[in-house]
């Protein structure tokens, strides 16, 4: 089975990709893959690669990240929606009903008759 492994490897560099001497290779694989990754690298330095650059990925890892970020991401978006409430909540003149300070409603309407009398 290893032997069918490397001539498939070998013709993929050569033919597939073909890939000429002094060339750079990058190689994206998942580790599950490790060992026909191995023997594309094996191949690549074999017809004369200059450089053949792996980068290795897990699936399982990868699901894990993802999952993790959707979390964040959850937590972010529910922190900035009580931090929304509570700036306009700064706004409203009353709370369960009742006004909120007396100061306020007494400037609010203050702020009317002036408007009133510069109108006027």
């Amino acid at each position: 089975m290893v032997n069918m492994l490397e001539e498939y490897a070998r013709l993929l560099i050569e033919v597939g990709l073909n890939v000429q001497k002094g060339q750079y290779v990058v190689i994206n694989s998942p580790i599950s893959c490790a060992e026909f990754a191995r023997l594309c690298v094996k191949a690549a330095y074999d017809v004369g690669a200059k450089d053949v650059i792996m980068n290795w990925s897990d699936d399982i890892s990868s699901f894990a990240r993802e999952a993790e970020k959707e979390k964040r991401k959850k937590q972010r978006k529910e922190k900035w929606a009580k931090r929304e409430k509570s700036f306009w909540k700064a706004f409203l003149f009353t709370e369960n009903g009742k006004p909120k300070s007396g100061l306020m409603v007494y400037t609010f309407c203050l702020s009317f008759v002036l408007l009133g009398v510069y109108i006027a």
